[in-house]
């Protein structure tokens, strides 16, 4: 079902509760690295068969050096080295998802010092390979980018501090692990032999056939460089990311640009309709991106799409909490993460006023992006949202963000209707669906029902509960009935009723109840025979928004 588009974005603001901000334990003053150019993008490795098949891939990185800061540029086993981390997304059906799997970083080795950048100065080559001079730029090519002689595990890397511990690494480690001292005295054990054996995928982003090629897809691939002591305020040109195509030539896959440029920041920004904002964890810790879209209502109900991408959050996301009106209900919550194993998948849960999807083993890692969604009959409206930190560590326990939630309740239901062979489903109508002061498109939307059956708008002052058997509830309270109008159904089997709100101030804050009722005749307003819809409890003009 195509749901009317209602682009809802968010904004974050500071860590809520938390103790005095610290500043990042390591910084480097004028350290800024920029990713000044992404190139091509190949794959270099692949497994299986088509279209089953897994392939290790690699693309091309230019850093500059913006800053006022000469950064070390070192080889491993030289823990003092830029690293750069990849991913690629796709955006279907109005979901950005990543696509790429959890690969490794590559480890910087050596800054050719070239001209090039696109700032104002020259290059002021500092003579070595070992330091990035001022308004110098190093490019390593696609190959290099996927050298398994230069890649290591992701996890091996604070990518908030920018800091990696040769020591016990999986290049002093080795593939497989050599014997002894040599496996943990921080001196490289990784051969160009063992790199070469470890297959054609290894540590290498890897994307799988299946998720390529989608007609109507749009696909974007990201590079970020994480730099040991640069300020986190610096870091916005570190992360880039690029459009792409993709297309199966029989044997490979070809990828090729389809924009004429890279942008900076998160690839959540390629959302349409979707605002985006960060926040970090005060000045201890990496940052998060949200992004969050509500589309609807659909027969009352809202769509609530969110992405959340660490993109240097060492202690990683364990949680996503989303408050909710006591009143409101969710449907078919949903969770994705970026590998293939639902032993690991988070859970969803629900209090009287909170929404949470928590990790069972796996924290969302930093340079990943992971998928929450779920319906409700509650409108979005601003509210805070709180990702929790997986380990324990230095600052805060938890990033508040100011987002959107379902955090208006502008109709309660108040309980479940009754029939046979189908229970008719009352919800709200206009443009907007809410019964604001002088809203003359507000209404009144009754859906399965029988073709040209009658139906009765219970419109009551007060509410009620009423049980009248068969599973059947009366929440419309019959002694302070206000009307109860008449309607035929469509041959769809929907009915609806024009209840325009008055352009008059005084009912700011009221409310009313309403219940239809699906007759097979009436006399009087004794039915003799009938299905009932759910309740609603409809509140009128700005007093009414939120929780209340």
């Amino acid at each position: 079902m195509v749901r009317p588009s209602l682009s809802i974005a968010l904004s974050l603001c500071a860590v809520a509760s938390a103790p005095a901000l610290q500043a990042q334990s390591n910084v480097r003053p004028g350290t800024d690295i920029s990713l000044s150019s992404l190139g091509g993008i190949d794959d270099f490795g692949r497994s299986g068969t088509y279209p089953n098949g897994l392939n290790g891939c690699g693309l091309t990185t230019t850093a500059c050096n913006v800053g006022t800061y000469l950064t070390p540029w070192r080889a491993p086993m030289d823990e003092d080295h830029p690293m750069i981390a990849f991913h690629v997304v796709r955006i279907e059906n109005d979901r950005l998802e990543q696509i790429s799997t959890y690969g490794g970083v590559k480890h910087g080795f050596a800054s050719t010092n070239s001209p090039g950048c696109p700032v104002t100065g020259t290059c002021q080559n500092p003579g070595t390979g070992s330091i990035i001079g001022i308004n110098c730029s190093d490019t390593y090519g696609a190959g290099l980018n996927s050298d398994n002689f230069w890649l290591g595990p992701s996890e091996e890397v604070n990518a908030f501090l920018g800091t990696w511990t040769a020591r016990g690494s999986l290049l002093d480690r080795g593939f497989p692990t050599v014997s002894g001292g040599a496996a943990n005295d921080g001196l490289r054990s990784l051969t160009r032999l063992m790199a070469d054996s470890m297959g054609p995928i290894g540590n290498r982003m890897a994307l799988r056939d299946a998720d390529l090629g989608h007609a109507g897809a749009t696909y974007y691939y990201a590079g970020y460089y994480v730099v040991r002591g640069e300020p986190e305020a610096n870091r916005g040109n570190n992360l880039a990311h690029r459009r792409i195509s993709t297309s199966w030539s029989g044997s490979s896959w070809n990828f090729s640009h389809t924009d004429s440029n890279h942008h900076y920041d998160s690839t959540l920004n390629r959302w349409s309709g979707a605002l985006v904002t960060s926040n970090a964890n005060g000045g201890e810790d990496g940052r998060f991106y949200v992004a969050v879209k509500v589309t609807g209502p659909v027969q009352g109900r809202y769509h609530y799409e969110y992405a959340v991408h660490n993109r240097d959050n060492h202690r990683g996301g364990a949680s996503l909490r989303i408050p909710i009106c006591t009143s409101s209900q969710v449907w078919n919550p949903s969770f994705r993460d970026i590998d293939a194993d639902p032993n690991n998948d988070w859970v969803f849960s629900r209090t009287a006023t909170e929404l949470e999807f928590r990790a069972t083993s796996l924290k969302q890692r930093w340079n990943s992006i992971y998928n929450f969604a779920f319906d409700s009959d509650a409108a979005p409206m601003s509210t805070n949202l709180s990702i929790d930190q997986y380990d324990a560590g230095a600052g805060a326990p938890w990033i508040s963000v100011a987002s959107m939630g379902p955090s208006d309740a502008r109709s309660i239901d108040l309980g479940a209707g009754c029939g046979t062979p189908g229970v008719p489903l009352l919800t709200t109508s206009g443009n907007p669906p809410v019964a604001q002061i002088g809203n003359a498109s507000f209404g009144l939307s009754l859906s399965q029902v029988a073709a040209g059956s009658t139906n009765l708008f219970l419109i009551s002052n007060l509410d009620a509960s009423l049980p009248l058997g068969n599973g059947c509830t009366l929440f419309a309270d019959l002694s302070t009935l206000l009307v109860a109008p008449q309607v035929t159904a469509n041959g769809s089997g929907s009915a609806s009723l024009a209840l325009p709100i008055p352009a008059d101030g005084t009912l700011d804050g009221g409310r009313f109840t309403v219940q239809a009722a699906e007759v097979d005749f009436v006399q009087g307003l004794a039915l003799q025979a009938f299905d009932l819809s759910n309740g609603l409890t409809i509140k009128l003009g700005v007093l009414g928004q939120g929780c209340q």
